[in-house]
């Protein structure tokens, strides 16, 4: 593999989960060179990274990760900028319909106790095992704000902390308009036009829950915070 140059502007996406987060990686390491140009900063991409023959992102050297063009995952904060400096950084977030979110996000777990033959709960039984951790407003501050006390705080606060940290980003996209919101970066990153969004892990898979099959009230009245923060955000 040719060593790509050092770039001067990086793109860096916080992925929340069920927001399109394994699409858009996928379509920019069939453009850009895996783990180089694109990094995968979770858990998971540090483990292939390794695999690969690469140290994780924070441990190479200052020239190798500023050619990074690309940096997206669970594990991108407020501090991920720090490790590419002194490159510009354009910071990207994509926030998805809160009913439609929270069903995916079921989905998904009950996949994950399905494959462990695991009991699945129901819906209601998910969710208040761990209510704080079902929300793109709590990912937002915990994940990538890193601020964990928040989680206590009243709902107004929450979403006033949360709408203050996506002031800070760049763009932040609609998973349902993805494709239009994301093409002028595309062109600028070479990397073609982003491909009409599928499903990639979820395909084909199991589906547990439906929107339909809840009680539309109860669901409204413990997403109100995330319900609000979708309405009242700027999408750019």
């Amino acid at each position: 593999m040719t060593p790509c140059p050092v770039t001067e502007t990086t793109y860096i996406f916080q992925h929340i989960p069920k927001t399109g987060g394994t699409s858009l990686r996928l379509h920019f390491e069939s453009h850009l060179q895996p783990y180089t140009e694109v990094v995968h900063l979770s858990e998971t991409g540090e483990a292939n990274a390794l695999a690969a023959g690469f140290k994780p992102f924070a441990e190479r050297p200052d020239n190798e990760r500023r050619r990074a063009k690309v940096i997206i995952g669970h594990d991108v904060n407020v501090h991920t900028k720090d490790l590419v400096q002194p490159n510009k950084t354009i910071q990207v977030t994509v926030l998805r319909e809160p009913v439609s979110w929270i069903v995916s996000r079921y989905n998904q777990e009950m996949r994950k106790h399905d494959r462990a033959g695991q009991p699945i709960p129901n819906f209601w039984q998910w969710y208040e095992l761990a209510p704080n951790a079902r929300s793109q407003v709590d990912w937002i501050l915990l994940r990538h704000r890193g601020a964990d006390t928040y989680i206590d705080a009243k709902s107004d606060d929450r979403l006033t902390l949360a709408l203050e940290e996506l002031r800070n980003f760049d763009h932040v996209w609609d998973l349902d308009h993805i494709q239009a919101q994301s093409s002028d970066l595309m062109i600028t990153l070479k990397a073609g036009e982003l491909k009409r969004r599928e499903n990639v892990t979820g395909r084909q898979h199991r589906r547990f829950l439906n929107a339909h099959d809840l009680e539309s009230d109860r669901l409204k009245h413990v997403m109100a915070v995330d319900i609000e923060l979708f309405r009242s955000v700027q999408f750019k």
